[in-house]
């Protein structure tokens, strides 16, 4: 096999979509106070509190029956930044679609690519290494360890119950790739 895909736990994913929730119930209550406030009726009023009222329940609706794992809220973002810019306020706007976009990046699943040219490593943005940058790589006990030459190391749990990675044939793999890249220097 030359390419192994392996995904790394994320441990703080359930405290992001508790982040997330709380800002979407926050600017639920804000735009419902200044819906109130102007007195808005109509489809200002329910472009302003029931738009995005109605996308948060639909949400958590849709995720609680269908038990999904992961929990995507950029939509909801992008409707509770419409009542912002109806009312010209772009910044608050700007700021609700910028809280989306963090909060899908921090969300994202993490995935390590390896193959014979470089390993692809999930940060962001996403980091290319090549083999000749490494001193060893090794997965052992489900923690994946990449140790670069420059007295850099990088621990992390790898998560085995979405797509299972055989350890011995990684680490085999991982030692005939660094023999080779040392071969070439």
């Amino acid at each position: 096999m030359n390419d192994y895909k392996i995904i790394l736990k994320s441990e703080k994913v359930n405290k992001y979509n508790t982040i997330g929730w709380l800002f979407i119930l926050f600017n639920i209550a804000a735009t419902t106070s200044i819906a109130l406030t102007k007195k808005e009726t109509g489809t200002t009023g329910f472009v302003y509190v029931f738009l995005p009222a109605l996308a948060a329940l639909f949400l958590y609706y849709r995720q609680i029956k269908i038990g999904s794992k992961k929990k995507n809220y950029d939509f909801t973002f992008l409707l509770l930044a419409i009542p912002w810019i109806s009312l010209q306020l772009f910044w608050v706007g700007a700021v609700v679609i910028l809280m989306g976009i963090l909060h899908g990046i921090a969300i994202r699943r993490l995935v390590i690519f390896a193959n014979t040219d470089k390993i692809i490593y999930p940060s962001f943005p996403r980091r290319s290494i090549e083999w000749n940058e490494l001193s060893n790589i090794i997965l052992k006990d489900d923690l994946l360890t990449i140790d670069f030459k420059n007295n850099t190391i990088i621990q992390q749990l790898i998560d085995k119950t979405e797509h299972p990675v055989n350890e011995k044939e990684f680490n085999d793999f991982c030692s005939k790739q660094l023999q080779a890249s040392a071969s070439n220097v």
